[in-house]
């Protein structure tokens, strides 16, 4: 069992990567060899983190964790009954309580910035699309962006007002209103993640050749490239505090963290593991960032605390 699904973090990142920039990326992921301007060895021995903890330990896949606001709650994708579901559970993932129920594939949950309401993106609909669910009432799922195409990874800005997304297999970055209205074209990417302040969107996109980290403005102002590198660098997140921002990459011959200090442009390999590390998620308190990984045999959730180095 644990052989099936310990590909489960390569599949979800290869299927990131299509959407971002469709076949050829796929091939690229295929004959990755370890890149970067300084390749380090893949050893566990070599992880620069604290406090590792595993939060889930179960023979059906789990991944892409998200905090609550508060902190005291802990959403992520589960395969347990065999498609994609959201579950939701204390932050050790304790007393998990399935949210959505659907025949469908349903991934990258996010929480509205008051806690009371969860996004996520579906293909209930035969296509993929943005959803919006309350965990009190999870029998009233409601679809916020209507477009008929294919939404997702969608992310709230921290005043509640925007949602941002990537949509079709060009990879686009879209804003809409909360309520699904008034969608605009911002630039070209994916898996946008708004900053703490709600002044720049982080995203990933193949519009240099390959999947790097960019930033831009709501308004689709200063379009930074923030990594350069000849592997693939995807699912970018902030810091709470906006100033470093953590993200996944396959530079090392396999998908590790890595951490860009902003301020001081100082790019730190946070994760040295054989196995494949996604979906990183710091906490609204800094303190810790939340994983999936296939470290062992399966893909799971784990917890770290990031070096200060």
């Amino acid at each position: 069992m644990k052989k099936k699904y310990s590909k489960i973090l390569q599949i979800v990142v290869i299927a990131s990567l299509v959407l971002l920039n469709g076949c050829p990326a796929l091939e690229r992921l295929k004959n990755m060899k370890p890149g970067g301007s300084t390749p380090t060895e893949a050893t566990e021995t070599l992880e620069s983190t604290a406090g590792l903890t595993q939060i889930t330990l179960h023979e059906s896949a789990d991944f892409y964790p998200v905090l609550s606001p508060d902190g005291e709650r802990l959403l992520f994708v589960s395969q347990k009954h065999g498609n994609n579901d959201i579950f939701l559970a204390d932050i050790f993932a304790k007393n998990p309580r399935q949210v959505t129920t659907s025949v469908s594939t349903d991934s990258h949950p996010i929480w509205t910035p008051d806690g009371k309401a969860i996004l996520f993106d579906s293909d209930r609909l035969g296509y993929t699309a943005i959803f919006k669910i309350d965990p009190a009432h999870t029998n009233i799922v409601r679809q916020i962006i209507a477009r008929g195409a294919s939404d997702s990874a969608p992310d709230i800005s921290p005043n509640g007002q925007s949602i941002a997304f990537g949509s079709g297999g060009t990879a686009l970055l879209w804003l809409a209103d909360a309520d699904g209205t008034d969608l605009v074209q911002i630039g070209e990417g994916g898996f946008p993640k708004w900053s703490p302040d709600g002044k720049t969107i982080l995203f990933t996109s193949s519009k240099s050749g390959n999947a790097d980290i960019w930033s831009i403005k709501p308004d689709g102002s200063e379009i930074t490239q923030l990594t350069v590198d000849v592997a693939d660098d995807v699912e970018p997140c902030w810091s709470s505090d906006g100033k470093k921002i953590v993200f996944s990459s396959n530079r090392t011959g396999n998908f590790d963290m890595f951490v860009l200090d902003l301020e001081a442009n100082k790019l730190n390999q946070l994760t040295s593991h054989p196995a494949d590390d996604g979906g990183p998620e710091w906490s609204p308190d800094g303190k810790y960032i939340y994983f999936h990984s296939t470290r062992s045999g399966n893909s799971d959730i784990w917890r770290l605390t990031p070096s200060e180095e």
